[in-house]
C-alpha cells in the first residue's frame, strides 16, 4: 500500500511516499500530477494534497471556518478557496468579482496564484478518486498530531525544528535541508515537511482514523491526519 503527501511549491509539486510500512518516507519532485493521480485506480494507493477538492458554486466552505477554529494562532494559514466560477476567470479582477457575487467575498492574490494548481487536480478528480484523494491541510495535521496548534510559523527556523520533532515522535525522521539538496531549486524546507505530514494523513485516512471538517460536509474539501483534517482538509 502506497501512502503519498503532496504540497505544491514553486518548482513544481512535492511528493512524499512512505514506505517500509511508514517507517521511512521518500521525496519526489512533480511536475504535473497525472501520473500519480493514475495509480489510484490500482487500488493500493491514497494520496492526501494541499489544494482545495470540491469547489462550492456559491457560499462558504465550512471546512475552511472549522480549520482556522482548531488552528487558533494559526488561522491565517488556512485561505479560503475560490469559488467554481472564478476559477476559468483568467485576470484577477474578474476573478475578484465573481468570487464577490457568488460568495459575497474577494479573493487574496495568494488564492489566485494557486488558480492554475487547483485547476489541475479539479480536471483529474473522478468519482472513481474521490475516496483515496483527499485534500488536507499541513499545519491542521501537525496541530492534530502534536496535540495542539504549533507556535513557530512554518518558514522559520524554529518553525521547521518544532515540525521535524512531531514527525520525528512518530518515527520519520526528515531532513529538509538534504532533501532540498537534491530536488532542486523552488523547494522550501517547509514544502518537505508539509508533503511529509500529508502522506501520514493519508494512511489515516486509509486507516479510518482520519476525519473531516465539517463531519457533515457534502462536498470533500479537506482530509487530514484525524483532518489530519477536513475532507477534503485534513
Amino acid at each position: 500500500m502506497d501512502y503519498v503527501g503532496v504540497d505544491g511549491a514553486k518548482a513544481g509539486w512535492v511528493a512524499a511516499v512512505l514506505c517500509d510500512q511508514g517507517t521511512t518516507v521518500r521525496f519526489y519532485l512533480l511536475r504535473d500530477l497525472r501520473s500519480t493521480f493514475s495509480r489510484v485506480r490500482a487500488g493500493n494507493t491514497w494520496i492526501a494534497i494541499d489544494i482545495p477538492i470540491g469547489l462550492p458554486r456559491a457560499g462558504r466552505r465550512l471546512c475552511e471556518a472549522e480549520a482556522r477554529t482548531r488552528l487558533g494562532p494559526r488561522a491565517p494559514s488556512v485561505f479560503s478557496a475560490p469559488c467554481r466560477g472564478a476559477l476559468t476567470c483568467e485576470d484577477y479582477a474578474a476573478a475578484c468579482a465573481a468570487n464577490l457575487e457568488a460568495r459575497d467575498k474577494s479573493l487574496s492574490r495568494q488564492s489566485f496564484a494557486l488558480f492554475p494548481r487547483i485547476l489541475e487536480v479539479d480536471r483529474l478528480m473522478t468519482p472513481e478518486r474521490q475516496a483515496r484523494v483527499r485534500e488536507a491541510h499541513p499545519e491542521l495535521s501537525f496541530a492534530i498530531l502534536a496535540g495542539r496548534s504549533l507556535r513557530a510559523a512554518k518558514k522559520t527556523p524554529a518553525g521547521i525544528a518544532e515540525r521535524m520533532l512531531v514527525l520525528a515522535k512518530l518515527g520519520l525522521v526528515v531532513d529538509p535541508a538534504a532533501e532540498r539538496s537534491w530536488l532542486g531549486p523552488g523547494v522550501g524546507a517547509d514544502d518537505v515537511l508539509a508533503a511529509a505530514v500529508c502522506a501520514v494523513t493519508a494512511r489515516r485516512v486509509a486507516e479510518g482514523t482520519a476525519f473531516s471538517l465539517p463531519e457533515r460536509e457534502q462536498e470533500p474539501i479537506r482530509a487530514g491526519v484525524q483532518r489530519t483534517e477536513t475532507g477534503a482538509r485534513s
